[in-house]
């Protein structure tokens, strides 16, 4: 945890990186570095649960002060690492527990919330102070934290949600729901037994990412006869995990791709479903996948009581105010200077989410390294700059150095985690995959090739 503070969460829901780019995949599959995280986590985990004595907090070696808005993964990451490079640090939460969209928009069977709540127990006892339940823009404005802290970090996320276009849209009938909303409303509310379910047999949702997925497969969990995703490009250009993909077919989803709603349809006052028109691939846009056009004539019904979006999410700027403006960009997320995080506001840094746009866990965490680098530079009065394990990240990339060819003997085959059938899985929000037994993890462990590689290199005169 000294350089992962969340490694319970990265160890269940990160997107893996590293294993797209590990070299064993060369003899046959990757290192499954992802689940060797979570079975380390998980050991650490069952002790942490039995231990009668907190953990020491980190010495205070500053007397500088720093405030954390928000309490996911980027703003919990900085504030460890804050934390342990001497600063005070207190971080202020909406919502009256920690994780942000990974607490409240990732449902429990992939993400038990316990494992949440035990990390930032961790950070907490390590000596940051959250406050939970504060609106900052509301109960304290952005304005009173810069007066009272030496620096502010905002980590607001992305909690808000964009609309598909479709029409009738604007009249949010009832069955109308974004995926946002409907996750947080379950993950929130379920918990408490308060949850209830939008009437009706049929489920469309509308995307093609993470959110969808889980959106899909917590409503087959709540029962529903039929669940459908339409998406508008086909599989093969979805932005979804592809084990995310695999496993909500497995649990019944229907996948309607090369698919666009135009008209939600309304009858009684309520969703009755959608008229669709088909989809065909164009050229190239600028995300690098093909566009998608329509196609003239196309259009037909696809009945369904609860529509879905999840297309896309955007940041709540309620805690920003004219009397302490932070500039925005076009895209509706903060600006920042690239190299330093720092906002317009001399002391107010920003990441995350609400910066880069909606992007995975393990992002956000970086951006939490990058932004306590960078805050802790300012109050010492220094230079600001990248952190060094980036700058000489970036360097390597740019000199596009060879690969030496793996000359190993492969087909010792990746150890994947069992995991709970379908048809027993579905009916509750239980953890679906069972981790790592011991001996199952030294043997993974042992598949890794050690590539290490050796390199001198001046980066700055």
């Amino acid at each position: 945890a000294r350089r992962n503070p969340l490694p319970g969460l990265c160890g269940r829901v990160c997107v893996r990186p590293c294993e797209f780019v590990c070299r064993r995949a060369d003899l046959d599959e990757p290192i499954s570095i992802k689940y060797l995280k979570r079975f380390v986590n998980d050991q650490s985990f069952s002790y942490a649960l039995t231990r009668s004595t907190p953990a020491e907090p980190a010495p205070l070696t500053s007397k500088k002060k720093v405030a954390v808005v928000g309490a996911g993964p980027c703003g919990i990451t900085a504030a460890f690492f804050l934390r342990q490079k001497g600063h005070a640090v207190e971080v202020f939460e909406e919502l009256e527990e920690p994780g942000g969209m990974s607490a409240v928009g990732i449902p429990d069977y992939r993400l038990p919330r316990e494992i949440v709540r035990v990390e930032v127990k961790r950070i907490a006892e390590s000596g940051v102070k959250f406050h939970y339940g504060t609106r900052i823009g509301k109960d304290r404005t952005l304005k009173q934290l810069r007066a009272e802290f030496d620096a502010v970090l905002i980590t607001v996320g992305a909690h808000g949600s964009k609309n598909v276009g479709m029409e009738n849209e604007e009249k949010q009938p009832p069955g109308l729901v974004s995926g946002v909303t409907f996750l947080r409303d379950l993950n929130l509310l379920y918990p408490l037994g308060k949850f209830t379910p939008p009437p009706g047999e049929t489920v469309a949702v509308i995307g093609g990412g993470n959110v969808a997925m889980d959106c899909a497969r917590s409503a087959r969990r709540l029962g529903y006869k039929r669940v459908m995703v339409l998406y508008r490009r086909t599989e093969k250009e979805m932005p979804a995990d592809g084990e995310e993909i695999r496993e909500a077919k497995h649990e019944g989803i229907e996948f309607h791709f090369l698919t666009h709603p135009v008209r939600l349809e309304i009858a009684g006052g309520k969703v009755s479903g959608l008229t669709c028109i088909r989809m065909d691939l164009g050229a190239p846009d600028a995300s690098g996948r093909r566009r998608p056009v329509e196609v003239k004539g196309s259009d037909f019904f696809l009945p369904c009581q609860i529509v879905i979006p999840a297309i896309g999410q955007a940041t709540d700027f309620g805690l920003l105010s004219d009397d302490f403006p932070v500039r925005t960009t076009r895209w509706g997320t903060v600006e920042v200077d690239e190299s330093t995080l720092m906002t317009s506001q001399e002391g107010v840094f920003s990441g995350g989410d609400c910066v880069t746009g909606p992007k995975a866990l393990i992002d956000a965490m970086g951006q939490g390294i990058h932004a306590a680098h960078s805050i802790d530079q300012y109050l010492r009065g220094e230079k600001m700059g990248i952190p060094e394990g980036e700058r000489i990240f970036r360097t390597l990339k740019s000199m596009n150095l060879p690969q030496s060819p793996v000359n190993r003997v492969g087909h010792k085959p990746r150890r994947h985690l069992e995991m709970r059938a379908p048809e027993d899985r579905i009916s509750d929000f239980q953890e679906i995959e069972c981790g790592y037994q011991p001996e199952a993890a030294i043997r993974e462990a042992e598949r890794c090739l050690r590539c290490y590689r050796i390199a001198m290199f001046v980066t700055e005169e």
